[in-house]
């Protein structure tokens, strides 16, 4: 409810800087003719998709995690396969390996708004609370998914609403519905979501996501991400804030430098661990053959921000 109530107080203040704008573009499109209509919400919805690709995307999919910490959910409907292989190593700890393939089917759409997607699920909660090179367990311990999805872009906020079951044992339905905004100013972009999960076997979470992104150059991207989640399992309130410089060293190399810390709320607010890392992510064959190679170290509380070393090895394979 506090996220909820943080999303609608910015929001105000966001929509009111765009009032006088947004009043003559309503008169505009009232003229219009229903054919008109239909290729306005079409420019929406490639307006938004070009946006995504811009900011949170780069090569792929699974590339937009190297870019930023934050797997963004595209509206395209588009199959793919891949599949990753982890070397993980923390200081303290044994070598740890890691292999996952996720499948997506690419259905027809129904319309413009309407489409089924059958794909892996991600925890949702455990990769907002992870840095980008250790939320590897957030997808590894997913399950594969059927849902029926519907998207609706309007002047004011988007909306997506997916309904499906997940194939566990026990078949798991659930509802997901996410209420998100991207608004262009001249000197950074922002990005406004709040999401609602309820699974019938975990019963209900939410996270309420604030993320900003300023274009330094045509190869250098500042970004801010903080996320606020809470779930009933563990009926905690954790933020996550993140800061990351992402740099586009080739058309086949790219670097990003991250620092990040989260916090709880239960029974105070207090932060409970810091991390820093550093990735490199390199095409190694066409287009599919991926290469990664992070590094980094955690400060946490229970350890009494004691630095903890961590590597990550990946090899990873895409297909769309």
């Amino acid at each position: 409810m506090r996220s909820l109530v943080l999303l609608i107080i910015l929001f105000s203040s966001a929509f009111s800087s765009e009032a006088a704008s947004k009043k003559k573009q309503r008169k505009i499109v009232s003229s219009e003719s229903p054919q008109n209509k239909k290729s306005q919400v079409s420019s929406y919805i490639d307006e938004t998709q070009r946006f995504i690709s811009i900011f949170w995307t780069d090569l792929n999919y699974n590339m937009d995690s190297f870019f930023s910490n934050q797997k963004y959910s595209k509206t395209e409907n588009d199959g793919r396969i891949s599949a990753y292989l982890d070397f993980y190593r923390k200081e303290g700890e044994s070598l740890k390996t890691y292999f996952d393939i996720s499948i997506k089917v690419d259905l027809p759409k129904l319309s413009h708004r309407l489409s089924i997607t059958i794909e892996k699920e991600r925890d949702d909660i455990l990769e907002s609370r992870s840095n980008q090179i250790t939320n590897v367990q957030a997808t590894k311990d997913s399950d594969y998914a059927a849902s029926v999805n519907y998207l609706n872009l309007s002047d004011l906020f988007n909306s997506e609403l997916n309904v499906g079951i997940r194939f566990a044992i026990p078949l798991d339905p659930f509802v997901k519905y996410r209420i998100f905004k991207d608004l262009n100013f001249s000197w950074f972009d922002l990005h406004l979501e709040q999401k609602f999960i309820y699974f019938k076997q975990e019963y209900f979470s939410e996270s309420t996501q604030i993320f900003f992104a300023k274009k330094i150059s045509d190869s250098v991207i500042l970004s801010q991400n903080n996320i606020l989640s809470w779930s009933d399992s563990d009926d905690l309130f954790v933020l996550r804030d993140s800061l990351i410089l992402s740099q586009k060293l080739s058309n086949k190399k790219s670097i990003s430098y991250s620092v990040g810390a989260n916090a709880s709320f239960t029974p105070t607010f207090y932060y409970t661990g810091y991390d820093a890392s550093l990735s490199y992510k390199q095409v190694l064959y066409k287009t599919w053959l991926y290469g990664s190679l992070g590094i980094g170290a955690e400060f946490l509380r229970t350890n009494e921000w004691g630095m903890t070393n961590f590597a990550v090895i990946r090899t990873e394979v895409f297909f769309q």
